[in-house]
């Protein structure tokens, strides 16, 4: 039996459509069918957000390699995609986090909350400059382009506003049942730990590169994240010191109360 794709319009024999690979039985939404096709989104493949999620958190360095280098598109999850999602989702529970905290001990951090959208809008400015400075460091090894680096500095992003997001998730449980103010990301300590974190994701994403220097990721990695404090504190600075308004920012034991 003959059948017409309603996806393409193309005339096809089959269960699927030869030309996009629709099914020739698409029948109307349901919730069953909602609830299908949301565990389907979560559960198939590789592609999966969830997989995507587990291999940029355990070795984003990797991860960035296979899909610039290697040019394993279809194997994950659109990158640019995700970021749009992660700094959206990131934004979100900073601010949740921060109105908890206000409910809490009777604060009024107007501050932060416009350093949370401010610096995640940022980030757009920071990613290529990021890729620009990562590729006159490294280029003569694997001789990637300079829009490639930029795509490698948005993986990290992405790296970064996941591992942010579960610290935000973190400080709102524990600060929601103790009561008191928890802030895991504000000392040095962390910032030792993510400084090794994006310098481990440099060696990986180096390591098929011939004479590689473990130094040189490490400066790499380190950079990243003083890139990203720099950030913060010129949106501290540059955006919001002409605000009037209340607050406190805190991040990698810099602490200023205003």
């Amino acid at each position: 039996m003959e059948n017409v794709c309603k996806n393409c319009g193309n005339n096809f024999n089959g269960a699927y459509c030869n030309n996009c690979g629709q099914k020739s039985n698409v029948s109307r939404y349901t919730f069953k069918h909602i609830f299908e096709e949301v565990i389907h989104a979560f559960t198939h493949a590789d592609k999966t957000l969830i997989g995507f999620i587990q291999k940029l958190l355990i070795n984003p360095g990797k991860l960035a390699f296979e899909y610039i280098a290697e040019g394993k598109r279809k194997r994950y999850f659109n990158p640019f995609t995700f970021f749009l999602l992660i700094v959206a989702f990131n934004a979100f529970v900073e601010s949740e986090d921060l109105e908890l905290k206000e409910k809490l001990f009777h604060t009024n951090n107007e501050y932060g909350h416009l350093f949370n959208v401010y610096s995640k809008v940022l980030f757009l400015v920071f990613i290529p400059i990021f890729g620009f400075i990562t590729w006159l460091y490294h280029h003569k090894k694997p001789r990637l382009k300079f829009s490639e680096y930029t795509v490698y500095g948005m993986i990290l992003v992405n790296a970064f506003c996941i591992v942010e997001s579960i610290v935000h998730i973190i400080n709102y449980i524990a600060t929601a049942v103790t009561h008191h103010y928890y802030g895991v990301q504000n000392n040095i300590v962390y910032f030792m730990l993510m400084g090794c974190y994006f310098a481990y994701a440099d060696y990986s994403f180096h390591q098929s590169t011939p004479n590689k220097s473990l130094f040189k990721n490490l400066i790499t990695g380190f950079t990243f994240l003083l890139m990203i404090v720099a950030i913060q504190i010129f949106t501290v600075y540059a955006f919001l010191n002409n605000f009037q308004g209340l607050g406190r920012f805190d991040t990698y034991g810099i602490k200023i109360n205003y």
